[in-house]
């Protein structure tokens, strides 16, 4: 316990008294309103602090040298945390003033005592203060990153350990988990370097076993164990005593899994903030769950639209059957040569599925018309970009690929539609799709013609580049057509 800062006290009551006083602990002076010594009196208090630590009471003693010594005991939190001493040398002069009798001095040291005693209570509380507000705010900092990190549709096994590790950093746990037996991508067990327990897996599955027999109710939906060893379900799960927290992750009573916490370490019990936070954790993990369900049946409608919207541009068209899936084949071999990343090939996946969409508000008798198309027609069927992009843009996730379907037929030297945009305006979706789209264009028949050999669009997609097409991307294709055998594969599609 600090004794410093007391000297002020110590000095204050040593000018309206004979007496000096000093604050002991059992390692000698740690506070001392004057070190000056002419009479050597101090020689004897390391004496009289351990017969006064001993005896715990006020102690009074005069030594041959005729000094009087007094010792009173500092408590702190039930304690001896220290020794108030005061001396006074009767073999000098005392200008006059009185010497207080021993009984006198008891009751002066006693309200010293008092006040140092106070202080550090005071002290106590502050430093409790403190160690909890710090607590609280690692609480507080750990739930808000867990908030922000889980609230999100892309929740995954490695955002689970990633918490994981911040939940057992954070409040000190020799193991973390989360066991989700429905969903083992979200079942992990994070531990600390100094535990040693070989199957990991195995002794969490017997903690959460031992969970389920024990006959308690978990209203509150969780179970709490502080030391194994007052339990014989528990005991027997580990050699040595230990203390242990599993959370139900629940949401509108749908029940996922448990999210735990184990440690060892016997000093402590595992507090009511640390209870609260995991209870906090584990309902957010529980709502996300829910919503990435949520999220995903929603997205899995969505794909059966699109899939259903596909059938039925190609049910229209008896001679583009097959048409979007091989527009799609070849977009996915582009995308894949330029490394496009993970994110923006979904997107450019639906991108060229969808790009004829539009063609759904095409009556069928132009798609199908077995000679050339008039003004009039040709001017319906340059339609077909703004009505995909309608149809699309109310499915949100697929917004994205809006872009793509819009301008597929831009051409590179802005005489395409419906923009007339050019070059590098053209988004780099539409750009690809575009050359997918006019190649098994050139390659597949059509009501008033029959399509080209492969070879004969290879060279026509060639004879286009930097006017329809982007010449960048012709001579990716061509890299592709020459190593993958893009016709092969288109017949196969067929």
């Amino acid at each position: 316990m600090k004794s410093t800062g007391f000297e002020e006290i110590l000095s204050g009551f040593s000018k309206i008294s004979p007496l000096k006083f000093e604050i002991w602990n059992e390692k000698g002076v740690v506070s001392s309103c004057d070190l000056e010594d002419p009479y050597k009196v101090r020689q004897f208090l390391p004496g009289m602090a351990a017969r006064v630590y001993a005896i715990e009471d006020f102690l009074h003693e005069k030594n041959p040298k005729a000094s009087e010594l007094f010792g009173l005991p500092l408590f702190n939190e039930d304690s001896v945390a220290g020794v108030l001493l005061a001396y006074f040398d009767s073999s000098h002069s005392t200008a006059g003033k009185d010497f207080p009798d021993t009984k006198d001095v008891k009751v002066l040291l006693t309200k010293i005592a008092g006040l140092i005693e106070e202080r550090w209570e005071m002290q106590n509380e502050s430093d409790t203060l403190i160690t909890e507000l710090d607590k609280s705010y690692e609480s507080l900092h750990l739930y808000s990153n867990v908030a922000t990190q889980i609230k999100t549709l892309n929740f995954s096994s490695q955002m689970i350990l990633h918490l994981l590790n911040e939940i057992k950093d954070n409040i000190r746990m020799d193991m973390v988990f989360s066991i989700m037996p429905d969903r083992p991508d979200y079942s992990e067990i994070v531990c600390g370097e100094e535990i040693n327990i070989k199957d990991e897996s195995g002794f969490v599955a017997s903690l959460i076993k031992s969970v389920e027999n024990s006959n308690k109710e978990l209203d509150e939906g969780y179970f709490i164990v502080n030391n194994s060893a007052d339990s014989k379900l528990f005991s027997k799960l580990h050699k040595d005593p230990f203390r242990f927290l599993a959370v139900k992750i629940v949401h509108n009573e749908n029940f996922f899994g448990w999210l735990g916490i184990f440690s060892l370490n016997m000093d402590d019990i595992i507090k009511r903030s640390e209870l609260r936070l995991l209870v906090s954790i584990a309902e957010q993990i529980g709502v996300v769950i829910a919503n990435t369900d949520l999220y995903h049946n929603l997205e899995d409608f969505g794909i059966n639209i699109v899939k259903s919207l596909i059938v039925t541009i190609e049910a229209k068209d008896v001679y583009t059957g097959g048409h979007s899936e091989r527009v799609h084949h070849i977009t996915m071999l582009l995308a894949k040569e330029l490394g496009i990343n993970e994110k923006d090939t979904k997107i450019l996946n639906w991108s060229a599925l969808l790009h004829d969409v539009g063609k759904i508000g095409i009556p069928e008798s132009i798609l199908n018309k077995p000679s050339r198309l008039d003004d009039k027609e040709y001017k319906a069927i340059k339609k077909h970009p703004l009505k995909g992009a309608e149809i699309i843009s109310p499915l949100e996730y697929l917004s994205e690929s809006i872009p793509g379907v819009l301008h597929h037929h831009e051409a590179y030297d802005g005489t395409g539609y419906p923009s007339r945009i050019k070059g590098e305006q053209i988004p780099l979706f539409a750009r690809i799709i575009s050359v997918a789209d006019t190649f098994d264009a050139i390659t597949s028949d059509r009501a008033y013609r029959k399509g080209a050999s492969f070879e004969k669009g290879y060279a026509i997609i060639n004879e286009v580049a930097g006017t329809q097409l982007d010449p960048d991307l012709v001579q990716i294709f061509n890299g592709i057509y020459k190593k993958s055998k893009i016709w092969q594969i288109q017949r196969q599609i067929i």
